[in-house]
């Protein structure tokens, strides 16, 4: 029963859905660009069966070569989200047309048969000699040039385009007005791309496009021309194909596709992300109900806010602070309510001076989702500490404290800092006290700590916590000033005079410390 079962359902099943499945569930295993080039023969059998059917779906192609032309052009493993997206959305569709019977067959089968890598040769072979002797044996063109299309096909699959191109060439000849033959030429065309022969491609697509009067195929003709245009690596000339072929013929079943192709393109192999953005924003207004605009939103969407983030915080740290912002109000195009990307802009503002609206976007990264980012926190409270506003980085800084989500030892060295011009001694003890509990290498934390001490005129402690932050660095001149003048005020003036002696020889210029230096000189009866 159960062999008979297997025998009977290797005719109902679909190969190409055992073939998506599997490919499907290899990519949610794939951790490498290596992974990905596994599924690569699976997918060929599939769009090799798709090319040889005599009705051609122009989205079951695309959604096929867009998911191989990622593997071959991998720029991050994020586009396996991209490869997943094109083969579900081919799987979907394929299940659809088969109806819930033969979709329930393909389920249960798929766990038994397995998925075909590449079809036999011999077998092919085989298939082959029958249809020459089929082609033979009769004088009936339409058979005849039926017997040379799929002769054609399969001399593709054997990859042995010369015999392709004659058989191809043959089912054209007999009759060049019928449907057939003029996808014998879209087949031919699609042969010398899959070996690489481009320019001969391009001249049997452009044939087509400007040939053909049915309605479809100088369509996906034009598609094929991006993609072989793509496949060349002339990208940019490939993205203005698609974006064209979308403009003039907005009512193609994938002419959504094609303008995600140009924004796609744009963004990976350009790195034009103006363009990009113009294109899928375009592809928003135009296909707001296209799947494909789902999955740009939802995965495509936030890979660029990523990528702009990091540009952007790379060029703050460079000091190109007029640059950074520029990137950021870019990324803040593609995601308006990122938080890193407005504290990005914040620190931005921030450094090029402009306090208002650095304030303004620091605020805002913090009321973004969500709101509990570490570093926005740390970098928000900063910008409101140094912009003046030391309530508002209190208040922020004790709701994010409330919710204990915040973990890094600088968010505390901050919130401290902000009570420490509040003069909430206490307070600033206790933030103080959490940095160095997390890092007890915050060096500069030990030096505010012992501000802190100070302040309540505690002043041995005070002098231990300058001290640690020298251990830590005995080049930290504000510990070594602050030491100084803690030694000075409570009248141990050698000890003073050799701190201050220290900062000055160090840095001169260094606030006040010829003038304490002087004072400790005095208190010791030298001469200046």
């Amino acid at each position: 029963m159960v062999a008979f079962f297997v025998f009977y359902n290797t005719y109902l099943v679909d190969r190409s859905v055992v073939n998506l499945k599997f490919a499907l569930k290899q990519l949610a295993l794939a951790k490498t660009p290596d992974d990905l080039q596994k599924i690569k023969p699976f997918l060929r059998v599939v769009i090799l069966k798709e090319i040889s059917k005599k009705t051609l779906s122009g989205t079951a192609l695309a959604s096929l070569e867009s998911a191989l032309n990622i593997i071959d052009n991998l720029k991050t493993m994020a586009q396996v989200e991209d490869i997943k997206f094109s083969l579900k959305s081919l799987l979907d569709s394929e299940e659809k047309s088969r109806g819930a019977f033969l979709s329930a067959v393909d389920n249960l089968s798929s766990r038994i048969i397995a998925p075909t890598k590449e079809a036999s040769r011999g077998g092919l072979e085989a298939n082959a000699g029958n249809l020459l002797v089929r082609i033979n044996s009769t004088q009936d063109k339409t058979l005849k040039q039926g017997y040379y299309y799929d002769l054609g096909n399969i001399y593709t699959q054997l990859e042995d385009i010369d015999r392709a191109e004659k058989a191809f060439l043959e089912a054209i000849n007999i009759d060049p007005s019928t449907d057939i033959a003029l996808k014998a030429k879209f087949n031919l065309a699609w042969a010398y791309k899959s070996v690489k022969k481009y320019e001969k491609a391009l001249v049997y697509f452009k044939q087509i496009i400007q040939e053909a009067s049915a309605k479809d195929i100088p369509l996906i003709s034009q598609f094929q021309v991006a993609d072989t245009l793509f496949k060349k690596g002339e990208f940019k000339a490939a993205a203005e194909v698609y974006a064209q072929l979308s403009s003039e013929s907005p009512k193609f079943s994938i002419a959504d596709l094609a303008l995600y192709e140009a924004g796609y393109i744009s963004y990976y192999y350009l790195n034009d992300r103006e363009a990009a953005f113009g294109y899928l924003s375009k592809l928003e207004e135009k296909f707001p109900s296209a799947k494909i605009v789902e999955h740009e939103l939802t995965q495509l969407r936030p890979v660029m806010a990523q990528e702009f983030t990091r540009q952007g915080y790379m060029l703050l740290r460079e000091k190109k602070y007029s640059e950074a912002l520029e990137i950021f109000k870019t990324a803040s195009n593609i995601s308006s309510s990122n938080c890193r990307i407005l504290c990005g802009m914040g620190l931005s503002y921030y450094w090029l001076n402009l306090k208002a609206m650095a304030v303004e976007s620091a605020k805002k990264s913090i009321n973004a989702s969500p709101c509990d980012d570490e570093a926005v926190a740390i970098n928000a409270l900063f910008v409101l500490i140094n912009s003046g506003l030391h309530d508002d980085a209190i208040k922020i800084g004790e709701d994010l404290a409330r919710k204990n989500v915040i973990k890094r030892a600088e968010f505390h060295y901050n919130l401290g800092y902000a009570y420490i011009y509040k003069a909430k001694i206490q307070d600033a003890q206790s933030s103080f006290g959490r940095t160095v509990k997390i890092n007890p290498d915050f060096l500069y934390a030990y030096n505010n700590m012992g501000c802190a001490y100070w302040a309540v005129k505690n002043y041995s402690e005070a002098i231990n916590k300058f001290k640690l932050a020298i251990a830590l660095d005995p080049k930290y001149l504000d510990a070594h000033f602050n030491l100084g003048i803690s030694y000075y005020y409570t009248n141990r003036f050698d000890e003073a005079y050799a701190e201050f002696k220290l900062v000055a020889d160090a840095d001169p210029n260094y606030k006040d410390i010829q003038s304490y230096l002087k004072r400790a000189t005095q208190a010791l009866n030298y001469q200046p």
